[in-house]
């Protein structure tokens, strides 16, 4: 028995259904600019092993807690085939702005969390959990927390897992990082919870399309436009959990977000207002609100 499979075994034993896994996307070596040539032992090289090295991370751990269906493995990165041995994708450490990706020299935030997620989901990674609020820089905003929270409640996968102090019911006073600061109140805790509780509430109608991800790698939340192509149009964050919930985020400080409405009748989650499709709203969202 090698220490590895001691330490997981021991996990298991301990009660453990599954892990979460960093990195594996990056195996290279280099100096100033450049990348040095080198083999593995089974004759593979950097390049191949860029490709393949997430396969090789993931499915001892996959191994371990039985296989697809028997336990977890949330990962964050993968490659192809590796969608059989990853429940899970996390995107690693976005920024705790409302940033898209590149901008300004930001990984990205909320925005990226959005486009990722969405993209994974029609590549046969059905479930993603990015860290709400994001990671770097620390705590984010109270807007930028509670606008990602209600994103990660209409979502396969609500994980609060980022940067320091992230927990709604901390009332205390931090820098977030961008010479700003951040305070949580009453009214952040509550949204959470409200938002936590719709999660949960959302759990027995996206069990069958949890069920049908396991054994398809269908999308449980698809793009609209992968949802409906006939629309012939691809908003970036407006999306369908399971075939019945139209969702959208705002994902700036406007608090606004434009709902594109396949054909249709639509009712509105929170106000009850039916609105017939195809068309597109404005609408403005309260903070701590979901759109759906």
């Amino acid at each position: 028995m090698t220490l590895f499979s001691g330490l997981v075994d021991k996990a298991i034993q301990l009660g453990a259904r599954g892990f979460k896994l960093d990195y594996a996307e990056d195996v290279q070596a280099g100096a100033l600019g450049s990348n040095f040539d080198f083999s593995f032992h089974n004759g593979e090289t950097e390049k191949t092993m860029h490709k393949n090295y997430a396969w090789y991370f993931h499915k001892p751990y996959a191994d371990a807690v039985g296989g697809s269906g028997n336990g977890f493995v949330l990962s964050r990165a993968g490659t192809y085939g590796d969608q059989t041995l990853t429940t899970t994708i996390w995107p690693g450490d976005l920024d705790n702005t409302f940033h898209t990706h590149g901008e300004d020299g930001h990984v990205g935030g909320l925005p990226a969390a959005i486009r990722g997620g969405l993209s994974l989901s029609t590549s046969g990674y059905p479930w993603f959990a990015s860290d709400t609020g994001g990671y770097r820089h620390g705590r984010p905003t109270k807007e930028v927390f509670l606008r990602w929270v209600a994103y990660s409640a209409l979502g396969t996968v609500m994980q609060t897992g980022g940067g320091i102090h992230t927990n709604p019911w901390d009332f205390a006073e931090y820098t977030d990082g961008h010479g700003g600061t951040s305070v949580f109140d009453e009214e952040t805790l509550n949204s959470y919870r409200n938002l936590a509780r719709l999660h949960m509430r959302l759990h027995a109608y996206r069990h069958p399309y949890n069920q049908a991800a396991h054994e398809t790698g269908r999308a449980v939340t698809a793009p609209l436009g992968f949802a409906h192509p006939e629309e012939n149009t691809h908003p970036d964050n407006v999306w369908l959990l399971g075939d019945n919930l139209l969702c959208a985020a705002v994902e700036d400080e406007s608090g606004k977000v434009t709902v594109i409405f396949p054909t249709g009748k639509w009712t509105d989650f929170n106000t009850g207002e039916v609105v017939q499709g195809p068309t597109s709203l404005e609408k403005d969202i309260p903070l701590g609100h979901a759109v759906l």
